[in-house]
């Protein structure tokens, strides 16, 4: 069946709030049906994911301002509160930062994770129809990475370790990027190589600054990710993967916390990849 101005969202089913909200969900579908025949639109409730998912209420919030339709609650003062927490925040901007990893796309469906404020509250093993899934990220406006992307590392290596050897950089970063480099390679420990190119990737952006002569503060990743973006006109591309980078070097790595083998594995690659593209960018 072919579909037309597929409608999609999310219906919430709240059993507990207290600091965090604790819920589960279905996708609520209405589609027009051009079979052949009179239009028919045809409504539907699938189950989207049915275990108890917490979160803060402010990362509820955005949720449900961006794809929930509807909300019930087990305690009906819970739904007050919601409510009213809603009418009080819904001016706020967005900021829960979210990434969707996608494991595969087969047989019409995507299967995926997607994750907010730097992997903090993450919800895997997700699953929607092509259309469904376009509909939610053009809702949700994540950035979106592609598994088959991330487990084709081989030629990722091979393309930084030559960059590397024609790029503008002191003799010590270079050294201490090969390094890094041939460990991750042989070892796979990518919560190391991540935390150790976080480290390397302010220490570039410090010497492009000092080179270039930018203005700005010269403190955390963060700061100098703001510098970049205020003085060296970075494209759009590069500043997407810099916020994936920067919320884990913040709310994990800062704090001493340590990220999920997978999510790691996207930030060590997610730097190598930022590198290569200041490269071109930069010199």
């Amino acid at each position: 069946m072919l579909s037309f101005h597929l409608g999609w969202a999310i219906k919430a089913h709240v059993t507990r709030v207290d600091t965090h909200v604790y819920w589960t969900a279905d996708r609520l579908l209405r589609w027009d049906d051009l079979a052949p025949g009179p239009l028919k639109k045809q409504k539907q409730t699938l189950p989207f994911f049915k275990h108890d998912y917490s979160c803060d209420v402010l990362t509820f919030n955005e949720l449900r301002r961006e794809l929930v339709l509807e909300v019930s609650t087990t305690d009906p003062e819970d739904l007050v509160y919601l409510n009213e927490y809603q009418e009080k925040h819904a001016d706020s901007p967005k900021s829960i930062d979210p990434y969707v990893y996608v494991h595969k796309v087969e047989n019409n469906e995507v299967k995926f994770d997607v994750n907010f404020w730097g992997y903090k509250y993450e919800l895997k093993d997700l699953t929607l129809t092509n259309e469904e899934f376009q509909l939610f990220t053009k809702r949700l406006n994540p950035s979106v990475v592609l598994a088959e992307y991330w487990d084709s590392l081989g030629p990722l290596f091979e393309k930084f370790h030559i960059a590397l050897k024609n790029v503008n950089m002191s003799a010590s970063l270079k050294t201490r990027l090969e390094k890094e480099l041939t460990s991750v390679r042989m070892t796979s420990n990518y919560e190391s190589a991540c935390r150790s190119f976080s480290a390397l990737l302010e220490t570039y952006i410090r010497e492009l600054k000092s080179t270039n002569n930018w203005k700005g503060s010269d403190g955390d990743l963060g700061s100098l990710i703001g510098v970049l973006k205020a003085n060296g006109n970075p494209p759009q591309s590069l500043m997407s993967l810099l916020q994936i980078v920067g919320k884990p070097t913040r709310d994990h790595f800062n704090h001493g916390n340590t990220l999920p083998d997978e999510a790691a594995k996207v930030v060590a690659m997610s730097c190598l990849s930022i590198f290569l593209m200041m490269f071109e960018t930069y010199g």
